[in-house]
């Protein structure tokens, strides 16, 4: 209520310095409605709340306006510019509040991408990176990004990358692992590919690629190659 409170204020200040002046200063009421809003972004306000909010409290200023002024039929020739006044208030508002929202979608979008890269410890020396879904190449980025940051930070020497659940390899995806491959040796790690199915194994036969990178279809047998 404190909140509406001193935003009305702020609106009826500005609306005042409508009708008595050619300009007006929107600053300060700008700076309290980006700070409102971005504050309601946060929380489960959806753009029709924000609409509905708005005209609520026009319909209360035009009802003070009508209380106040005695000679309101001569006022009438001022509402067109408040009406514009108010649109672009209006209008200020679902732009800072949309871009908000966006923000938030951007860091939990982040986050889910995050989470699609599990780095699970296997023992001292080993890490495993389970992959699923289809990998483009943001992710491809992002998991090379993360098995690197990992092995330097875990400080292991062994990485296994279980594909069982990625349904299709194809010449683009073939190509960032080996990009993976060569950062993860210059890192002084080794890599090996688990979880070939025959699908998959038989559609990198065909690609014109040399993949050259250890692989095979059992993760227990990625993970026992390091200990020969």
């Amino acid at each position: 209520k404190l909140q509406s409170k001193k935003l009305f204020d702020q609106i009826g200040n500005v609306i005042e310095d409508l009708v008595t002046q050619e300009s007006v200063e929107r600053g300060r009421l700008d700076d309290m409605l980006h700070n409102v809003v971005m504050q309601w972004s946060k929380f489960a306000v959806s753009p029709k709340d924000l609409s509905d909010y708005f005209i609520a409290l026009y319909s209360i200023l035009f009802e003070v306006i009508k209380r106040e002024e005695s000679d309101y039929k001569d006022y009438v020739d001022d509402i067109s510019r408040i009406a514009i006044f108010i649109s672009s208030v209006s209008i200020f508002s679902y732009d800072v509040f949309v871009k908000e929202k966006e923000k938030i979608i951007a860091t939990h979008e982040n986050a889910i991408k995050e989470l699609e890269i599990p780095i699970l410890r296997l023992n001292r020396e080993t890490i495993l990176v389970p992959m699923i879904g289809l990998i483009d190449s943001q992710k491809s980025m992002n998991l090379i990004k993360k098995v690197l940051n990992s092995i330097r930070s875990l400080e292991v020497r062994n990485v296994v990358l279980d594909v069982e659940g990625v349904p299709v390899i194809d010449t683009d995806i073939a190509n960032q692992l080996i990009k993976l491959e060569r950062a993860v040796r210059l890192m002084g790690s080794r890599l090996v590919i688990s979880g070939f199915t025959p699908t998959v194994a038989e559609t990198m036969s065909h690609l014109d690629v040399n993949l050259d990178i250890p692989t095979t279809s059992i993760l227990e047998d990625a993970i026992n190659s390091f200990q020969r």
